[in-house]
């Protein structure tokens, strides 16, 4: 809900609470902030806090009982009795992210910047702004380190001048860049968030991503064990959308993925995740015992996988795709590139032999739209005639439109011929379930599964 204070030039964009903390986002003149208020503390229970979070310091975790415990034990169970919802908060804060705590709880931040100065954050539903200020700040270089070493030692690993760059992954799950500063003017970390439980396509059809008819059809696609590529530039939901369709691929199906860092979460019982491992030193001997994106994807191949799925495709090992796809497993990469002109000169660039591309069915072209969201813009077919447009995003009235009949287009007589059944009778079904379910705000995949017979 919008509430315009007009004497004072401030909107409020949207409030809500993460714990017990108050989020505010507000507009002035067009430029959004991001406010945290946490609970005050009086002196005295200020006090007790400190005094309590001190004797517990050396718990691994810290409950409830071991809080009252703490707090008969020095003399403090009448103030614990008052405020004990504020002790408890700041004390799990301060065993969390201390002053950002509010920010990796929040999961409407899909990441946080930080800097020494104020902290910035992307937000999930603030489409027209991509990074906010917020008021919490970080006042100098020794406290950013101090913060940088707190999130690095979570995840096992340290910031150095010998290791000055580090990309790791949180035990929640978020993807870390942090660099120490010999390499740049000042330290800083960049933490790309993930939602606790991942999304499905169910939850992108509602977001307005695609279409149902464009989800079921790409479905069906991947089901026939096409070689899709998503390209986009960074931050436009590539890799959300891969995860999303390798979440329905067909249950007795085998799929590995690939990535440079831990990034996908699937929910299929068939899947193995494999990750480029760096040396943790800069011996001779330490760098032989890299596993790069080249081995990880012939391991792959050799599983025999049904579907191979590589996170953020860069250089030459797309030509490895092309082979899995050769080899007739489903193949599904998200790449880097703005737009199918830009992506055509990548490949010739990257030297895959122009005879392969019949291997690659669609190409889907994904953009962050300002003031909208994230959207499928464009999806492409190859064909006899190079790619060919099937589908793209109209921003009046933001819709998704199929540009040729389905009866015409090349993915469908591909699919058909593989499936052996009607794919636009399929299509349509599959479309009416996903719509039927997401307007009934069920986002289950179970349900989805057994809407169209596969449970």
């Amino acid at each position: 809900m919008r509430s315009p204070l007009e004497s004072t030039g401030l909107e409020i964009v949207r409030q809500y609470r993460v714990g017990l903390a108050e989020i505010s986002i507000i507009r002035v003149n067009n430029v959004y902030k991001y406010v945290v208020e946490e609970p005050r503390l009086e002196p005295r229970v200020y006090s007790v806090y400190r005094v309590l979070s001190d004797y517990l310091s050396k718990k691994d975790r810290v409950s409830d009982d071991d809080i009252w415990a703490a707090a008969e034990v020095l003399g403090v169970v009448d103030v614990v009795d008052k405020y004990f919802a504020y002790i408890k908060y700041y004390i799990e804060r301060d065993r969390g992210y201390g002053k950002l705590d509010v920010l990796f709880r929040d999961e409407f931040i899909e990441e946080i910047k930080i800097r020494r100065g104020p902290v910035y954050i992307v937000h999930r539903e603030i489409y027209d702004a991509e990074c906010i200020e917020t008021n919490v700040t970080i006042d100098s270089i020794e406290e950013l380190r101090k913060y940088l070493f707190i999130i690095s030692r979570r995840a096992g690993r340290y910031l150095s001048p010998a290791f000055p760059i580090q990309e790791f992954r949180l035990p929640e799950g978020h993807r870390v860049l942090a660099v120490y500063g010999d390499v740049s003017r000042e330290p800083e970390a960049t933490i790309r968030k993930f939602p606790r439980e991942p999304l499905n396509i169910l939850h992108i059809v509602r977001y307005g991503t695609l279409s149902p008819l464009l989800a079921a059809l790409l479905w069906i696609i991947v089901e026939a064990q096409g070689f899709v590529l998503i390209i986009g530039p960074q931050g436009s939901g590539k890799t959300t959308l891969m995860a999303a369709f390798l979440d329905i691929v067909p249950l007795d199906r085998y799929v590995v993925t690939v990535e440079e860092t831990p990034e996908i979460r699937l929910t299929r019982k068939l899947w193995t995740p494999l990750w480029v491992r760096e040396p943790l030193t800069l011996s001779r001997e330490a760098v032989r015992t890299r596993i790069g994106f080249r081995k990880l994807l012939k391991t792959a191949l050799r599983t025999r996988a049904q579907y191979v799925a590589v996170s953020e495709a860069r250089g030459p090992e797309i030509r490895y795709l092309f082979e899995a796809a050769a080899l007739g497993s489903g193949s599904l990469a998200t790449f880097h590139s703005g737009s199918i002109r830009d992506f055509e000169e990548r490949l010739r660039l990257l030297k895959v032999p122009p005879e392969t591309l019949h291997l690659l069915w669609c190409v889907v072209v994904m953009r962050k739209i300002r003031g909208v969201g994230y959207r499928l813009v464009e999806l492409y077919e190859y064909g006899e005639n190079g790619f060919g447009l099937l589908a793209r995003w109209e921003p009046n009235g933001d819709k998704h439109v199929i540009v040729k009949k389905l009866s015409d287009s090349v993915l469908v007589r591909r699919a058909q011929e593989i499936l052996g059944y009607d794919v636009i009778e399929e299509v349509r079904r599959r479309a009416d379930a996903i719509d039927r379910l997401v307007h009934s705000n069920v986002f289950s995949l179970e349900r989805l599964f057994m809407e169209v017979g596969w449970i």
